[in-house]
């Protein structure tokens, strides 16, 4: 067996001094934002879910709004993260040394911005989880990545027979989950916007990287937390029926019941208090009722129905006016609607990467699937938010060293990444410039609200991921060997 770096040798995973540096890193660069302000609707919106499961039980969150005409739930976000928020409220009086509590004053005082004591620890509480999940994505990336590098998997790793295992290569891999640890676009959804998209995202990646070790229990476990965090999960649905699939045609009956049983077991855990509670209803409606909700082609989203209906700045208070509706006839034809259309082309897609993934040597295609789904499911549907694109900036880091594009091939992957990095951050800076604006006015508030060429900068965004999403339609080209499972 080749040797292992020097670095690596001895522990079977890269060296903990490394890992260390890099959570040093991703702590340091972020700790400075914890407390700060956040977007102040979503920041109220999590603290009231909180508030509500403390005083009223976990399902809480899920009751009706009163007054609201269609009725209206308080809460659209699937089970796992109320569970997180129910435990942060309860934190609160801990960090305040029991001078503040998530009680009424406390809560109303935060919702209606009147500054207290307990403001800041506020902010930085429910910031928390989105900072440790950034943590936690750092230290998987590179551990990963550099095992691929290494060659600690499996023989068919390119890396391991093109020299891969080089120290470069570790190297490499160090400084593409540091650059994820810096990036100004993780920390602007994590510490300045206050969203929670890296939780998901990290469930997203561990299901990911147990579809490649060929772990399918592990990936089904990984993929119903995914789904009951945000569903926006849905989007690897192609990856993992095509790995359940290929399980079924090699007999691998141990394991497909195995996946049953957690995925199962999961579900009844999570969701369980919440049937029991009597809000079922509203446990679905947090899955599947996103569609119809916000019956616009886009909303702020650079897709490709932002090419249809470019703005030169957000402006949702006038949807009526200047949305386009997504259930209007198209082209003339009232039966084909811009809903219908997107649906037929994310569908098509999604097929697409099944029937690669299913019939390609396993791993052959795992590479292209993380990066082509997440692009897809942005570019393609209607009713697309700026942020549905930031598991695409994680599923990209993974997909390093898995195939010859990325293995040797550095440029275009590099490019790739790159374009994904600027775009999402100018497509969050272009909706939300910051807490007091910090980009509401200068050079770069006009370079963000004006044109290019006659087109808003949106414009020239939606095209470049429509580039960039046709570009990873191509598979590398790799040759795999695979290993016997035990």
């Amino acid at each position: 067996m080749t040797d292992r770096p020097t670095a690596l040798r001895g522990i079977g995973s890269p060296s903990w001094g490394a890992v260390a540096a890099l959570l040093l890193l991703c702590f340091a660069i972020r700790l400075p934002l914890l407390s700060s302000p956040g977007f102040a609707i979503d920041e109220k919106q999590f603290v009231t879910w909180s508030y509500q499961s403390i005083q009223g039980g976990i399902a809480a969150p899920y009751d009706v709004m009163p007054g609201t005409h269609p009725p209206r739930r308080w809460c659209n976000y699937p089970p796992v993260y109320l569970y997180v928020l129910a435990a942060l409220g309860r934190l609160l009086p801990l960090l305040t040394g029991g001078a503040h509590s998530l009680d009424q004053s406390t809560w109303l005082s935060f919702v209606y911005g009147a500054p207290t004591a307990a403001t800041s620890t506020i902010h930085a509480l429910f910031k928390l989880p989105a900072l440790l999940a950034d943590a936690m994505t750092c230290a998987l990336l590179f551990r990963w990545l550099a095992r691929r590098a290494t060659g600690d998997e499996a023989a068919d790793s390119q890396a391991a027979r093109t020299g891969g295992h080089s120290q470069s290569a570790v190297t490499t891999a160090w400084c593409i989950a540091a650059l994820y640890a810096v990036s100004p676009t993780i920390l602007w959804d994590s510490l300045v916007w206050g969203q929670v998209d890296s939780i998901h995202t990290l469930f997203l990646l561990l299901s990911l990287q147990a579809a490649w070790d060929r772990r399918t229990a592990a990936m089904s476990a990984w993929a119903v937390v995914a789904i009951l965090t945000k569903p926006h999960s849905f989007m690897l649905a192609p990856l993992w029926a095509a790995c359940i699939v290929r399980e079924l045609h090699a007999g691998a009956w141990n394991e497909l019941r195995r996946a049953a049983w957690i995925a199962t077991i999961l579900v009844v855990a999570l969701a369980g208090p919440f049937a029991a509670a009597g809000v079922a209803d509203g446990v679905a409606e947090s899955l599947f009722g996103a569609v119809g909700r916000y019956p616009f082609t886009h909303l702020n989203g650079f897709s490709l129905w932002f090419l249809l209906n470019p703005l030169e700045r957000p402006m949702l208070g006038m949807a009526g006016a200047l949305y386009q509706s997504d259930t209007a006839a198209l082209l003339g034809l009232p039966a084909v609607t811009p809903r219908a259309a997107g649906l037929l082309l994310l569908g098509s897609v999604a097929l697409l990467v099944f029937f690669r993934v299913l019939r390609d040597p396993p791993r052959r295609s795992l590479g292209m699937a993380a990066r082509l789904l997440p692009l897809a499911f942005f570019v393609l549907p209607t009713q697309i938010h700026e942020r549905y694109l930031f598991p695409a900036v994680a599923l990209w880091a993974w997909s390093w060293g898995t195939d010859a594009r990325t293995g040797n091939g550095l440029l275009p992957w590099w490019i790739g990444w790159a374009a994904l990095h600027t775009i999402l951050f100018i497509n969050m800076v272009w909706v939300f410039p910051g807490p007091a604006g910090w980009f509401a006015e200068g050079s770069f508030a006009t370079f963000l609200h004006g044109s290019i060429g006659g087109r808003p900068i949106g414009w020239w965004c939606a095209a470049g991921l429509l580039i960039l999403m046709a570009a990873s339609l191509r598979r590398g080209e790799v040759e795999h060997t695979e290993r016997a499972r035990p």
